[in-house]
């Protein structure tokens, strides 16, 4: 069972920026396993995906999605991605993700909330740690991840 670090916000809200910030992961459509220091100092390998799953190149209901991670070799024991809060045509909101992954067991250790939509469902987000940052699209975003990073306990 992957552990999962999720950005939610809406578009323009600088989610796929946060998440290259955060990893290091390279620009467009990157899936990649990405090697990431805790603040512990023990290291996590994190496969990323930048795209949210609601607006990828190739848009992935949960199912879908969780079929894709449980196909992938070597597998992955942390993913990073983003998610939009509002459905997107077919594709639903990230409460029908986040639903999904729990049933299938996933732990949601991290979320980031990013523009004040995101921010207004945090009631309805469980996970180990949560960072809500209503300004994300008016402030930097390395401002953005060192609030990120000092919540996730990421170096």
């Amino acid at each position: 069972m992957p552990n999962l670090h999720i950005i939610i916000g809406d578009s323009n809200t600088r989610k796929s920026s946060l998440l290259r910030c955060l990893t290091g992961v390279g620009s467009g459509n990157a899936n990649r396993y990405i090697d990431v220091a805790e603040a512990s100092g023990s290291k996590i390998q994190v496969y990323c995906i930048l795209s949210a799953l609601q607006e990828n190149y190739k848009p992935r209901f949960p199912t879908e999605f969780i079929n894709l991670i449980k196909s992938l070799r070597p597998k992955p024991t942390d993913i990073a991605f983003t998610l939009r809060v509002n459905p997107r045509g077919s594709y639903p909101d990230f409460n029908a993700y986040l639903q999904a992954f729990t049933a299938t067991g996933w732990p949601v250790l991290n979320v980031a909330l990013l523009g004040s939509s995101a921010c207004a469902q945090r009631s309805r987000i469980s996970a180990q740690a949560v960072s809500s940052v209503p300004l994300s699209p008016q402030q930097p975003t390395n401002l953005t991840a060192s609030q990120v990073r000092v919540a996730w306990q990421w170096a």
